[in-house]
Formats: structure tokens, sequence, C-alpha cells
């Protein structure tokens, strides 16, 4: 009988222990999404995909109310997030470095965007909220160090207004746009703005610096003309006056360049070094500049003829005979030459001739 008693209180102890536990939590995946259930309601807590996501409402029946801390933590090939009414809250870093996030849709109903969460999405320019202007500014927005700018100082647009939303030229996270009276972006295309040509990606920024369609844009994103020199990185380019570069022989301001003739992204490039050019070979200095005359390259002397080709086999200087190996390098050493021996001295200059 006491056995019984034993037995019946244990069941009766640990049925009071389970009730205490929350049986409906748990974890599992769904297209791409991992996700948490927890009394019977769904938090994102990771994604692996890439390009245009929807978030779903209901994942096996239960309401998706959170996007989870670091969920899409460095997706850094999704472009657009259209987030379900039922979301209310998105945790911190959420969506921290999704480089390539450009555009995000907000239900009305969202009510905390915890610090950090957009963090380093330099490409976000638009959010889609679907509440008033007055509703957004409800939200709570935690914004630490200026860690949330990414989300809060780009074009807001609502149901009844828009918040910081402009035409032309407008810098968002530190990137340049271009938008037209419609408010749309101009995108993988060119613009002509005040006379001036500029150029903007498939993600609308304005591009700078570099070669677009072998035009050249400058700094401030214009594309630039006339006869210069143009550095972009370490590298060195000349253009000409519809801003096209150079390539192969050029002479600038008295002095010869070779501008790399690669049908590629160095084309135009100014070379340096050694370079061999229809089979001879011409040496570059660092400043691009063809050298002639005695050169030393490293701890080698070498002879550039007139035409800054490099000397090889015998060679008159000065009045005085050296002799260049067939790397070109001037030789020191004794050398044995149609059944004679020739002797240099630490100058290269033969002792007889």
């Amino acid at each position: 009988m006491k056995k019984t008693i034993s037995l019946v209180l244990a069941i009766i102890t640990a049925c009071t222990m389970l009730a205490g536990l929350n049986l409906s939590a748990y974890a599992d995946t769904y297209d791409g999404f991992t996700y948490s259930v927890s009394n019977g309601e769904v938090t994102i807590t990771k994604y692996d995909g890439e390009g245009i996501v929807t978030v779903p409402e209901r994942i096996n029946g239960y309401t998706v109310i959170c996007i989870g801390e670091k969920a899409f933590y460095n997706c850094i090939d999704v472009t657009k997030v259209f987030l379900p009414k039922s979301i209310k809250t998105i945790k911190k870093k959420a969506f921290y470095n999704c480089i390539s996030l450009n555009e995000i849709k907000i239900n009305k109903d969202m009510e905390t965007i915890d610090d950090a969460a957009f963090y380093y999405c330099d490409m976000l320019t638009d959010v889609y909220y679907q509440g008033t202007t007055q509703d957004w500014k409800k939200i709570s927005i935690v914004n630490d160090n200026y860690r949330n700018d990414y989300i809060t100082k780009v074009r807001i647009h609502c149901s009844n207004g828009n918040i910081n939303v402009k035409t032309g030229f407008q810098c968002l996270n530190d990137l340049w746009y271009y938008f037209n009276a419609d408010g749309t972006k101009v995108r993988e295309s060119w613009k002509k703005v005040s006379g001036k040509w500029y150029y903007f990606n498939d993600c609308g920024i304005m591009q700078l610096n570099c070669f677009i369609d072998n035009y050249y844009l400058g700094k401030t994103g214009a594309l630039e003309t006339g006869y210069k020199w143009v550095k972009i990185g370490s590298l060195w380019f000349y253009i000409n006056k519809s801003g096209n570069p150079l390539t192969g022989w050029h002479k600038i301001s008295g002095k010869w360049y070779y501008l790399n003739t690669a049908n590629n992204d160095m084309n135009g490039q100014m070379l340096t070094g050694w370079q061999k050019i229809t089979g001879k070979w011409y040496y570059l200095k660092p400043s691009g500049v063809m050298a002639t005359g005695w050169t030393k390259v490293e701890n080698n002397w070498y002879y550039l003829k007139s035409n800054g080709i490099r000397a090889i086999g015998w060679l008159k200087s000065g009045g005085k005979w050296y002799y260049m190996n067939p790397d070109g390098s001037m030789r020191t050493a004794n050398l044995n030459y149609k059944g004679k021996t020739y002797r240099f001295n630490s100058s290269g200059v033969c002792l007889n001739p």
C-alpha cells in the first residue's frame, strides 16, 4: 500500500514539474529560414538565401512575430526584404552587414527595431512603411552611437506621405544616388545632369573614379575629358579629349610611356618595370617614363638604346667597349668569345677589346 502511495505521489510531482515547462518550444527549418517556436509564436533565427526575400506570416500554423538577433547576419546577397504584418520586433543586428540590401517593407504594427539592426546596410535607400508618418515616429528605434542611422536617415515611404524623400541627387549612407521627378531611382544607366554625364549601377549608386564603357568618371562622379593623367587606386591612366584611356606608345610632355593594350579593366594602365613589347624588351621607370642609356635595375646595369630597346652583345659607349649578357645585364666576368678571352673590370669596361 505504501509503495502504491509513493508511486502516485511521484507521478503527481512529475506532472507538476512538467506543467511548469513550455512544451511548445522547439526549433526547425522552413524554406531557408531557421526558426524557433515558443508559446505558439515564431522567431526567425537565421536565413540562408539571396535575392528578394519574403518572410512568411505563418509557419506550420504558428504566427511569425520577430526577426531574431543576427537572423540575416552577413547575408550579403539579399537585395530586398518583405516583412509580414505580424512582425512586431526586429532584434539587434538582425540585418547586420547585408551590404546589398536596398529596399525593405515594414508593416504598420512594428513596435521595436533594436540597436544596429541594419548596421552596415550601406546600400539601403528605401523603406516602404505601411503605416503613417505619425505611426513611424512611434516605433521604438534604438540608435546607440548612430548605428541605426542606416534606416532612420534613408527614404521612408509612408501611407500618407514620405520622410527624407527628395528628387535629384541624394546622399544616403555615404553613397550618392539620383532620383527622378517621379521618385524612381536611376539604375544601370547614364544620366545627364546640368550638362554633365554620370553613371549609376544596378543598385543606383553613382560611380566614382573609374572607367565605365571606356569613359572616365572623376571623383565627383562626372565624366571628365581633356588630355590628362588620372589615378585610380594606385594605377595611372591618361585620357584623351573624350575621356577615353589612351593605349600603346604615347609621347607625353616630351617623354615616352607605354599604356596597357589589354582589353580588360587594366586597359590603358600605365606600365612600369620590364616589359616585352612586340618581341623587344624595354624598361619603364617607376614614373612610367621609358628608360634610355645606362640604367641600373636592382643590382645590375643595363643599356637601353635611344629607342628604348634593351641592348645585348657588344656595345660601344663613350668610346669604351662593354658586353651585355643575353638578359641585357652588363658583364663583369671574363668572356670566352670566338677563341679569345676578354677581361672586364668592375665597371664593365673591356680591358682587352
